[in-house]
């Protein structure tokens, strides 16, 4: 296996090349890149730029790269099975439709479904599916089979944890890897009965509730209030009774509330794309012995995993889930120790 530096490398690299394709298949720059030299330069130049930042930030990791066990998880496909099972009763439910109706402007997607709604509602009710329809904005998203859906995801493998969603929350999409990353991240914490946990980024309680089966206390930090509010029903529902949910925004974290204020044996992440800078650069307070960070854009895992290392952290151990098969984009996680005087 080639270096963990290497790989980081070509990645980035390969990203420029891109990005320089890309710029010469639009029309109008391909125009000023023929007839403007100097325009030419200076967008190369800012290309140049942007790779040197993007390597800065991986080189600032450089102490730490030799440290990396590198894992991957899950190597599960989509099963094309079912789908292909089911294809051809959906074609047959939905044969006859006037495919012009689908081509032209002129009719919006509500009166689209109106037309098939029932054809819908009949493959449902035939092979056990729930089907939600949103003809507009989030606000019309409606039940169409059954009236009353139960939409529930099982973060474990063992499936022992039932958490209930609706249809406008976020969660996993590929619920087989979910599970193993759930199982892989367990592993990585090494969580004892006695542990404090901090779970940031803890929506619906994917990470919250496996963790708190295995330690004393488990914290759950959140944006979003209606999602900690079914984040407590889950876990009520699911007989867990150690984790409790705090409402705040993490990118703008407030040093004087109550669980910015404690320490914690095990810190898990798990933020959007944007990463999680502001929590990066003040975790070091919290002097949590192993961080796990859950990414799916891994730019931002490596400024986030330079800032976390410069509080005394080393990144152990450094991995791969294939969450979205046959697509460019993977989940990441990596494992951050805390570096205790004479380790090395």
């Amino acid at each position: 296996m080639n270096h963990p530096r290497h790989q980081l490398y070509w990645m980035t690299l390969y990203l420029g090349i891109v990005a320089v394709v890309c710029l010469l298949m639009f029309a109008p720059l391909k125009m000023a890149f023929m007839a403007n030299w100097g325009f030419n330069l200076l967008i190369l130049a800012a290309l140049v730029a942007g790779i040197a930042i993007n390597m800065r930030q991986v080189f600032a990791l450089e102490p730490e790269l030799h440290w990396i066990k590198m894992f991957r998880t899950g190597n599960i496909g989509i099963s094309v099975s079912e789908p292909t099972r089911l294809m051809k009763p959906l074609a047959k439910h939905l044969e006859g439709l006037n495919r012009d109706r689908f081509s032209l402007s002129a009719f919006s997607m509500r009166t689209v479904l109106d037309g098939i709604r029932g054809r819908l509602e009949e493959f449902a009710r035939v092979h056990n599916f729930q089907i939600l329809l949103q003809p507009g904005g989030p606000d019309t998203v409606q039940a169409l089979y059954p009236l009353e859906p139960e939409l529930y995801l099982h973060p474990e493998l063992d499936g022992d944890i039932r958490i209930g969603f609706n249809a406008l929350d976020f969660v996993q999409v590929n619920p087989h890897i979910n599970r193993q990353m759930v199982a892989q991240a367990l592993n990585l914490l090494a969580l004892e009965p006695e542990h404090n946990t901090l779970d940031l980024f803890c929506g619906l309680g994917n990470f919250t509730l496996p963790l708190a089966r295995r330690c004393a206390q488990v914290s759950g930090v959140e944006v979003d209030e209606a999602m900690l509010r079914r984040a407590r029903t889950a876990a009520l529902a699911n007989h867990i009774e150690n984790t409790e949910y705090f409402a705040a925004d993490l990118f703008k974290p407030d040093p004087d509330a109550a669980w910015m204020r404690r320490q914690y044996d095990r810190i898990l992440l798990d933020p959007p794309r944007s990463g999680a800078l502001e929590m990066a650069q003040t975790i070091g307070r919290f002097k949590a012995e192993r961080i796990v960070y859950v990414s799916c854009q891994p730019s931002s895992l490596v400024r986030d995993a330079a800032i976390i290392c410069d509080q005394g952290y080393r990144m152990s151990q450094l991995g791969i889930m294939d969450m979205f098969p046959q697509t460019a984009h993977v989940e990441a996680m990596a494992l951050f120790e805390r570096v205790t005087r004479g380790s090395k």
